[in-house]
């Protein structure tokens, strides 16, 4: 019965972590896109359609992507103004799965973490770009070492999460990234 309320809490925890994650998200141009839909919610087991690699010493795989478009790009006062920039983030549901007799709480949870690496990815890409100044001479290399330096320092971090909670097994330190994520993200 514990165990059960505690689950519950931390789901509770977890939808109003998202609801605040939302709203900071949506105050900059940004979109979530989980499968097909534009949508920024908690992942389930249904969000993740791809088949599960039985060979695989994992009981799940998360894959997400991160791009950015721009409608326009206007020269004003010998500075480059991006105009319509949207920062991109997709939960690949067909490259996502999970092993049916594994997919518990804990690992969704876990499989989660993942999938919050990726808006930490996109804050931190869109925070970047706000602090920038560009010009013409060096807009494009500096826009694109913006998105490729965080891209690649959230892919690190991802394999350092599955190191450090031993993909999910390890439960002190996956309450400490479960932490970490909430605060993060709450900003």
């Amino acid at each position: 019965m514990y165990t059960y309320f505690f689950i519950m809490k931390k789901l509770i925890n977890f939808y109003i972590f998202f609801i605040i994650v939302s709203t900071s998200l949506n105050a900059h141009a940004q979109q979530v896109i989980i499968g097909s839909t534009p949508i920024n919610k908690l992942l389930t087991w249904n969000d993740f359609k791809g088949l599960p690699d039985t060979k695989s010493s994992f009981d799940a795989m998360t894959y997400w992507g991160i791009n950015y478009k721009i409608d326009k790009i206007k020269e004003l006062d010998a500075q480059m103004v991006f105009e319509g920039f949207e920062v991109v983030l997709k939960f690949d549901s067909s490259k996502s799965w999970s092993k049916p007799a594994k997919a518990t709480v804990a690992l969704l949870t876990h499989e989660q973490g993942h999938f919050n690496i990726g808006l930490l990815c996109m804050k931190e890409i869109l925070l970047n770009k706000a602090a920038a100044t560009f010009n013409k001479k060096n807009f494009n290399e500096k826009l694109q070492n913006i998105f490729s330096t965080a891209y690649k320092k959230y892919q690190d971090m991802g394999l350092k999460y599955d190191e450090e909670t031993n993909h999910s097994k390890n439960n002190v330190a996956q309450q400490k990234w479960d932490l970490f994520f909430k605060e993060q993200l709450a900003l």
